[in-house]
């Protein structure tokens, strides 16, 4: 919303600017024709004359839009929460002087548009955003002030994501009176961190949850495995062993990381999920006893993959030729010097 509101004080879209929510990650997401027919609406068609088809509606939609840049100029189409290209197509205008922006979970190349990937935020603008959360509510807030080390340590805990930034301001904004080092410690002792981050509205827990769920069988295993791996990055050949494949999973790995749950490493072939992200899969297994099982026999092969490489590597260093020393080496070690301590003789060995 914030581009949006930049954009039209710039003055780059006279026409307007029109916002759908395509609520893609509900139980229940908008379909093409609801969200033609909001933006009809937004453009000031009357209900009785929205056609009945999704054909027909888009096509009235792109005559609209075209008169609009004749008589008013560029209009800025945001389409918020997509989570399938097929709810966003509907919704691009024939006419070039208009734009769309679309915010989506998953990466959408299909739609042939410019990508733009978010990372988390830089510490400094974690920092940043609690405290002018907690000042848009009660302008005089002292606590991001006051406890700069807690509020370093709360944005860390919430991982930098700005979801849990704000629910974790909305619970210190509940409660005017929790020290910010209150609320660290409520976190820092909790059992699950993304079951703590909920404001009563919005939670952690359930965001991940919608994501999850529209995973596929496959998808949803290995996401599930991927976070049993050891350290903070895992290889291609580890997720091989940890799927128990013959074969790098890539259709499934693929889906994970359209989806943003598993992201590229530091290098190519290298994987690593964020840290409430691996918290949530590390959850699902543990609230199952079958999942815990598989878990169990996964972490148990990747295991012994590591112990049989690392057997492979001793026995390949051993079989090694020691190599002859160099000319003029000599292995004559020097006299061996003594040091006087500093202590007073009473001290010294045999007085």
């Amino acid at each position: 919303m914030r581009a949006t509101h930049t954009a039209r004080e710039r003055g780059w879209f006279p026409g307007g600017a029109l916002f759908v929510d395509c609520h893609g990650y509900d139980e229940t997401p908008a379909g093409a024709e609801q969200l033609v027919e909001a933006l009809l609406r937004a453009l000031g068609v009357a209900a009785a004359h929205v056609p009945t088809t999704l054909d027909e509606r888009a096509g009235l939609y792109r005559s609209v839009l075209a008169e609009r840049a004749r008589t008013s100029g560029a209009v800025l189409i945001v389409v918020d929460n997509a989570s399938h290209p097929g709810q966003v197509r509907p919704l691009l205008p024939g006419h070039g002087a208009h734009r769309v922006l679309v915010t989506s979970r998953d990466t959408m190349p299909q739609l042939g548009a410019h990508l733009l990937r978010l990372d988390i935020l830089r510490p400094e603008v974690a920092r940043d955003v609690l405290g002018v959360t907690l000042r848009t509510a009660a302008p005089a807030d002292p606590r991001v002030l006051d406890a700069p080390e807690a509020t370093g340590n709360l944005c860390a805990l919430c991982g930098y994501l700005p979801l849990a930034l704000q629910i974790a301001a909305a619970l210190l904004i509940a409660d005017p009176g929790k020290p910010m080092t209150e609320l660290v410690a409520e976190l820092a002792d909790s059992a699950t961190v993304i079951d703590h981050l909920d404001d009563g509205e919005r939670g952690v827990r359930a965001t991940f949850d919608l994501s999850y769920r529209r995973l596929g069988p496959g998808p949803s295993r290995l996401f599930r495995l991927l976070a049993l791996a050891p350290g903070p990055e895992t290889s291609d050949e580890a997720i091989t062993v940890l799927y128990g494949a013959d074969a790098l999973p890539r259709p499934e790995l693929n889906v994970l990381v359209r989806a943003h749950l598993v992201g590229p490493g530091s290098v190519r072939g290298y994987w690593t999920m964020h840290d409430l992200v691996r918290s949530y899969a590390l959850d699902r297994v543990a609230r199952e006893e079958s999942l815990r099982a598989e878990g169990t026999r996964a972490r148990a092969r990747l295991l012994a993959h590591y112990q049989r490489r690392a057997e492979a590597a001793d026995r390949h260093v051993q079989s090694r030729p020691v190599p002859a020393p160099s000319p003029g080496f000599s292995d004559r070690r020097p006299p061996r010097r003594t040091v006087d301590s500093g202590m007073s003789p009473r001290y010294r060995r045999g007085s």
